[in-house]
Parts: structure tokens; sequence; C-alpha cells
């Protein structure tokens, strides 16, 4: 007698069989590999892109300086006007230098034109003395009045070692070039700051008989050449 589980086993391994093939039919089977199918990394297990490390202010290039940011060199501070005192020191240094100077024109010069200049001098620049020493003002010293010594000082030299013509051009052109200067001084220094009365009064009767003597002289110099 047969066993009845040995004679179903060929049913029901063969029913099993076609049940797979038609479930492998409705779903299509596995296709060929298109390149789609590939596995394809995971974004979330590849290293995350470094970014730049933000800059920090020690390491980041400051940017260029603007034309108004670049240092300019200060101007040097301007020195105090001068006072009535210092104004009466630097007068009297001009006026003894161009006393010494005429009277050495005087002794060593040939030339009329020129005698008769430094007697004009001798002549303006003595009354201009006389009148400053009625001023009740103790002269001081000053930058100016030093400035005018050392002019007066190598005009003075320059007039020891000359002679004949050349004397008397150096002795024209250094008195052009200091009635220029004085004049210029007076003007933007002596006349704006003087307080005291008379001593402004002094200043503004010098200035155009300083100014009339320059052209003398500059007319002196022309005729005399270089």
């Amino acid at each position: 007698m047969s066993n009845p589980l040995v004679s179903r086993l060929p049913i029901t391994f063969t029913a099993f069989a076609l049940s797979l093939a038609c479930a492998t039919e409705k779903s299509g089977g596995p296709g060929p590999n298109t390149g789609q199918d590939q596995l394809q990394p995971d974004s979330q297990t590849l290293p995350p892109t470094l970014e730049p490390a933000p800059t920090t202010g020690a390491t980041a290039l400051a940017p260029d300086p603007t034309p108004a940011e670049v240092a300019t060199p200060k101007p040097p501070p301007a020195s105090a006007p001068p006072t009535d005192e210092q104004i009466a020191g630097f007068a009297e240094a001009v006026i003894s230098a161009q006393i010494e100077q005429a009277k050495l024109a005087r002794l060593k010069t040939k030339n009329e034109k020129v005698k008769k200049l430094a007697a004009s001098m001798l002549a303006r620049f003595g009354q201009a003395q006389q009148r400053q020493a009625k001023l009740r003002l103790k002269p001081a010293e000053s930058e100016l009045a030093t400035q005018m010594g050392v002019d007066a000082s190598d005009a003075k030299r320059r007039l020891d070692n000359a002679s004949g013509p050349d004397f008397d051009r150096i002795y024209v052109a250094v008195q052009v070039d200091a009635h220029r200067k004085l004049l210029d001084i007076l003007d933007r220094e002596l006349l704006p700051n003087a307080k005291n009365a008379e001593l402004k009064a002094l200043l503004l009767d010098a200035r155009p008989k300083v100014a009339e003597q320059l052209l003398s002289l500059e007319a002196a110099q022309a005729s005399l050449g270089p």
C-alpha cells in the first residue's frame, strides 16, 4: 500500500514551482543592470565638504589706507607775535647795522653816487636812533633780531673784504636786500603787533621812508651793473 504523503509530494512541489514562476512573471523579473540600479554612494556616509575657516582680525589683510588716512606732516607751530620790547630790540639792531655799514661805505667808496647813498643812510637812521632812545621800552631779544644780526655780520664780512667797484656793488646789493626784508617785516610782524603808541608812531613814520630809500637803492644798483 502506497504512502499518501509521498504520493502527494510531486504535486505539491509542482504547484510551488508554478506559483513562483507566476509571481516572477507578474513582477517583470530581474532586468538588466542599466546603471541607474547601481549602488549610489550614500550622501550621509561621505565626508563633509571643508569650508574655509573664517579669517580673524590678526590674519585678515587690512585694506589700503585712503589718502585721508595717510599721515601728513604737521606744520611747525606758529611763533608767538613779537612784544613791544622785542620790536624795539629788532629796530635797535637794524639801526645799528645800517649806521655801521654806512660809515664804512663813506670811508671806502670812491663813487660819488654811493657816497650820497651812504650819507642819506646815516642821516635817516641817525634820526631814527634818536627817536628810539626816547622810547620807554627796554629792548628784548627775539628770533627776528637774531636773524638780523646774522645777516648784518655776513654783510660786514663781505664789505671788509671788498674794495673799489666791487665794494660799491656789494654795498648797494646788501642795502637793497636789507630794505626789502625790512619792509616785509614791518608789514607782517611789527606794525600789526606794536601796542605802544610811541613805538607804533615811529614804525608808521619809518615805513614810507624805507620804501623811498629802497627805490633810490634799486636805481643805483641798476646804474652800477652786475
